[in-house]
């Protein structure tokens, strides 16, 4: 079965993106680090529904289809407080890398990956580049299974 995307759901950026957020002891993230591989990038929050499911699904995902040599997890969370959201992901046993963007920081990720409702859903190809951003979370695993095959 093929799944065509909407055209609005795939896009190639002229340099990588950057983000400002930090990980949970407070130090700088930086999306280079995770050149050579995809990314998987979700921005949510504790107390989105949405969030809590696909969060979840993200998991199932990571334990079918593995996950290091060619692509990476990493979720970024914008709840007020750091401890809530600490906590959550403590709760619910996320093992994945974590970041957390404070008001500053939650504003600048907005404009660059396009946010407009949670959870927010990005891939960035092994450049660095968004490879898909607000990607329906129906079509998260399609799109991976896709650009996994093309690296």
């Amino acid at each position: 079965m093929s799944v065509k995307l909407p055209s609005d759901q795939i896009t190639r950026m002229a340099k990588p993106v950057e983000l400002a957020a930090k990980d949970f002891d407070g130090n700088p993230v930086s999306l280079s680090s995770y050149q050579g591989k995809l990314l998987l990038l979700v921005f949510w929050a504790s107390w989105s529904d949405r969030s809590t499911e696909e969060l979840a699904n993200l998991a199932k995902l990571q334990s079918e289809i593995g996950q290091g040599d060619k692509w990476n997890i990493l979720t970024v969370n914008v709840d007020d407080n750091l401890a809530t959201a600490r906590q959550t992901v403590k709760a619910r046993g996320y093992t994945w890398p974590q970041a957390w963007l404070d008001g500053a920081g939650l504003a600048k990720a907005t404009t660059a990956f396009d946010i407009n409702s949670l959870p927010s859903i990005c891939l960035l190809d092994a450049n660095g580049h968004i490879a898909a951003h607000n990607l329906d979370p129906k079509l998260v695993r399609i799109t991976l299974q896709r650009e996994l095959k093309q690296k």
